[in-house]
């Protein structure tokens, strides 16, 4: 009858079944805590800011938990302490603010009720202090070009924010040297980073320093200055070759703070601009002046092979021209061409990289046309459209291969239905030097669509040029049409509106005697009140059903006018929402046909209508 107490050890591992109520507890905590989740994950709620110093004005952006609207006006959720106007702008799920500046501090207000795309709004109001210190310093060169014009340019420009001095060094690369380095815009490094110019980039191993001292800058708080290093005067004579130059902060800095912002360039001085074409019969090479764009003439030319060969030299012609035969640039390895160097008497120096990508012209219409035959024919026709039973007045030029005229050729020009069978023949010997001329007279049954000439010559097979032209039933417009009338004042209920009416034909005479149709379409306007736009006028659950009004016909004088006014009577008296008289004036030539214009004058048939400005910008 003894009674044992288990001990912990004999629990260990054993399975304990809940009970009914436990289990539903159980269920309860976790839907709840499910629940929660969920609801933190469907907030729509702001995450964090970012700042962005890039470019010459700061950039603060607001990160939020979902996608924002591109299209919204996000001014009435965004506030700043002190007050400033931002320029803001939608990216994704950033919100970023620009007009702000360097070396200032202020508090943004994200306002509750701020919409996400997808309608979410803001629940709580959310207080940011945004602080910009002032820019790191900065070092650079103006622009991207390493071609600096010895004729007008006044000197290399340098960029500098929160600078006081910089330290230039200049350095020479004697043109022998250039085939084994790698002409290039250099590179920027901040305060603070380390970097290095290596490979064919650098120059340490070829360039002769010939300057090195500081300047000044008139330093302007938190703005780029732009500062110009007179480098023509600077070197002296010029000799064949390019420079590298480097600035640097001049500034002493600390070690912890690490290197001093610095800038290096490959520059050309020259006023040489080279243009080289590579085809099947070698290189055709073009010189031309920077300051005026004329040819360069008897301007030594080189080619030069990877491994500085001088694979041939030559003089520019009076057009600037050079050529290099195809047999000299079908070297391999280091006989390969590697660079064009032109250089003048003056010492200047100009240098084109054969071995970089040429310009892509892909995306432009460069592929011209087929290389033509023995014959080259070019046809055109007085006009592009014609009528069943019109004449088509044709003119065919034939030219060689060398642009002359084709005299003693025979041949046909033959006309072509849509279907592609022969509508007519015409046989011409002897051709005129000028041109081949005959009109094709088209059947009163023509066959609408795509018509072709083309000029077939004697003893060539296909086509030596092809025209073409469409036939279709078509009515060309006899008369032009003018309106005039206020389009700006609104009409009154009961009110009216002249529209003066002005016609003419085409070719001068005044439009006299013709009938004047108008009808006018009664409907809402869009922005009826340009100072409201944010407004919205009339009920959000009524509609307006448009209305068309005939106003009775009028017919113009001898002079081409006619008048029409405007009556619209108590029509939409009841809209609750401004209106526009969409009218469209219709006068009927000879024929009957009807040349259109139209109009849109405002409508207020009541005295006084009342807007709405929604505080959201989705709707409801």
């Amino acid at each position: 009858g003894k009674t044992t107490k288990p001990s912990e050890a004999d629990n260990v591992g054993t399975v304990v079944q809940l009970s009914p109520a436990d289990n539903v507890a159980a269920k309860q905590r976790e839907k709840r805590r499910q629940a929660a989740v969920e609801a933190r994950e469907q907030d729509f709620t702001y995450f964090r800011y970012r700042i962005d110093t890039s470019g010459d004005d700061p950039l603060a952006c607001f990160v939020f938990s979902a996608a924002l609207d591109p299209e919204a006006d996000y001014s009435p959720y965004v506030e700043f302490r002190p007050a400033f106007k931002p320029a803001l702008s939608v990216e994704g799920r950033e919100l970023c603010v620009g007009g702000l500046t360097f070396g200032s501090e202020r508090t943004a207000t994200l306002l509750s009720g701020l919409p996400a795309a997808d309608g979410r709004t803001l629940k709580n109001t959310e207080e940011v202090p945004i602080d910009f210190a002032d820019r790191p310093p900065y070092v650079g060169f103006k622009g991207t070009g390493v071609i600096l014009p010895r004729e007008d340019a006044d000197g290399l420009p340098i960029e500098t924010v929160n600078v006081d001095k910089v330290e230039v060094t200049v350095s020479r690369i004697n043109d022998r040297a250039l085939a084994f380095k790698r002409i290039s815009e250099g590179q920027t490094t901040a305060q603070g980073s380390y970097s290095w110019t290596w490979g064919e980039d650098d120059p340490d191993d070829v360039k002769e320093e010939l300057f090195k001292g500081t300047i000044d800058i008139q330093r302007k708080q938190n703005a780029p200055v732009i500062s110009v290093f007179p480098l023509e005067a600077t070197i002296g004579t010029l000799k064949p070759g390019a420079y590298f130059v480097t600035v640097k902060d001049a500034d002493d800095i600390s070690e912890s703070v690490g290197p001093a912002a610095s800038s290096s360039r490959w520059i050309m001085l020259t006023d040489l601009a080279i243009t080289a074409y590579e085809g099947e019969n070698g290189i055709d090479v073009t010189l031309r002046s920077l300051k005026d764009g004329k040819p360069v003439s008897d301007t030594a030319v080189q080619l030069v092979a990877r491994n500085n060969d001088v694979l041939s030299e030559t003089k520019s012609d009076q057009q600037g021209r050079a050529v290099f035969p195809a047999e000299l640039t079908k070297g391999q390895g280091n006989l390969a061409p590697k660079l064009i160097l032109a250089i003048s008497a003056k010492g200047e120096l100009a240098a084109l990289d054969l071995t970089r990508a040429p310009v892509d012209l892909s995306d432009d219409n460069v592929g011209g046309r087929n290389t033509p035959d023995m014959i080259d024919a070019y046809l055109y026709t007085d006009r592009g459209i014609y009528r069943p039973g019109e004449t088509v007045q044709l003119t065919a030029m034939l030219r060689d291969r060398t642009g002359r005229a084709v005299t003693d050729r025979a041949g046909n020009l033959v006309l072509y239905r849509p279907n592609g069978l022969i509508a007519e023949k015409v046989r011409f010997d002897n051709p005129d030097p000028a041109a081949v001329q005959h009109g094709f007279v088209l059947p009163k049954g023509a066959s609408r669509g795509e018509w072709r000439v083309q000029a077939e010559m004697d003893g060539l097979s296909g086509s030596s040029g092809t025209v073409r032209f469409s036939v279709e039933d078509f009515v060309p417009q006899r008369i032009a049409v003018d309106l005039k009338t206020d389009e700006e004042t609104p009409v009154k209920l009961g009110g009216t509106r002249d529209v003066e009416i002005s016609s003419r034909f085409l070719y001068g005479a005044p439009g006299a005697g013709l009938t004047v149709k108008t009808e006018a379409r009664i409907e809402p306007q869009p922005n009826p009140f340009p100072d409201y736009k944010d407004f919205h006028f009339g009920r959000y659950d009524s509609t307006f059903q448009q209305r068309i009004l005939e106003f009775d016909d009028v017919t113009t004088d001898g002079a081409g006018a006619a008048v029409v006014h405007l009556e619209p009577g108590n029509a939409g008296s009841n809209a609750g929402m401004p209106l526009r008289l969409n009218t469209v004036v219709s006068v009927l030539e000879p024929g009957g046909r009807a040349v259109s214009e139209s109009v849109r004058v405002p409508y207020r048939p009541e005295p006084l209508y009342i807007g709405l400005k929604p505080g959201f910008d989705y709707s409801v």
